[in-house]
């Protein structure tokens, strides 16, 4: 079996302890080009059409609706249209507060109404909603005061001292 040695090469020092550079390195050092800088190209995002999609409007089954039965949307789009971005973003106007978006009572069931929903059918969810949220209110009061009732073993006639 035969084996190829390298010889290693060990860096020369001069008398006074510095590194010795070659004259072959350093005229091999000064003839060398400059590197050339290579510019980077620039990184941008364009964006295309925004398409807009229409939906038949329902009755919803969000329990936080202020009052009344809430609004939502049909699976099935009505119609879609392509708008270029720049004309989108010039319609959408100013853009409004949480009040501003909340939509009355009355405006929400004649929705409903031109939506084909049958009367009965939200009053009905309007009362479950009304369920939930005095349920939800009465949670809140026993988290709140429940201390207060535990253990108390004082006449049923007020849970507070006046």
């Amino acid at each position: 079996k035969e084996e190829k040695k390298t010889p290693t090469a060990k860096p020369m020092y001069g008398n006074n302890g510095q590194k010795h550079v070659s004259h072959w390195k350093q005229t091999q050092n000064q003839n060398a080009q400059p590197a050339k800088k290579t510019r980077t190209p620039s990184k941008s995002v364009k964006f295309g059409d925004v398409t807009i999609n229409q939906f038949e409007r329902a009755l919803g089954d969000n329990p936080c609706a202020g009052g009344g039965a809430p609004l939502g949307m049909r699976m099935k789009h009505m119609s879609s249209s392509k708008k270029p971005i720049s004309v989108y973003e010039g319609s959408k106007g100013a853009k409004k507060t949480s009040d501003q978006m909340r939509i009355p009572l009355a405006s929400r069931r004649n929705i409903l109404m031109e939506a084909r929903t049958p009367v009965d059918e939200w009053t009905r969810v309007e009362g479950e909603l009304q369920a939930i949220n005095t349920s939800r209110i009465a949670d809140m009061n026993v988290r709140k005061y429940g201390s207060q009732f535990e253990d108390d073993e004082r006449d049923d006639s007020a849970p507070f001292d006046a």
